[in-house]
């Protein structure tokens, strides 16, 4: 049986757990079934992160940094746009939306997010 998670990680987890479960959720609720794939691929990347962190102690805003992308991937395919916001593709969602009509989507800044906390964890295990 895999060890407690320490008071630190505590609220990590329970936030990570909390949006999972909102996504799994929402994702029935919807009955976006291609979402399921994507809340699978999330839950196998926090496990790996799990394993990660038991090997290499990874730095506790480093663990927030991940789950804070995790969240962003999660709302991103599920919160739909109010009305006449400006997307791209078939659905209306956080993911599609253009903050900046034609150069700059809620896809990008995420992705850039995400490689900025990756290069941060790369650093750190080195």
């Amino acid at each position: 049986m895999p060890p407690a998670p320490t008071a630190k990680l505590l609220p990590v987890v329970l936030f990570n757990g909390a949006y999972m479960l909102a996504a799994i959720l929402g994702a029935i609720i919807q009955g976006n079934r291609e979402f399921i794939f994507y809340i699978v691929v999330m839950l196998i990347l926090i496990g790996v992160m799990g394993a990660v962190h038991r090997r290499v102690r990874l730095t506790t805003p480093l663990l927030w940094g991940f789950s804070l992308w995790g969240f962003a991937h999660m709302a991103g395919g599920l919160c739909p746009l109010p009305s006449g916001w400006p997307y791209n593709g078939d659905q209306a969602v956080l993911y599609s939306w253009w903050i900046i009509p034609q150069w700059l989507k809620y896809d990008q800044i995420v992705h850039a997010y995400g490689f900025g906390v990756t290069t941060l964890l790369c650093w750190h295990i080195l």
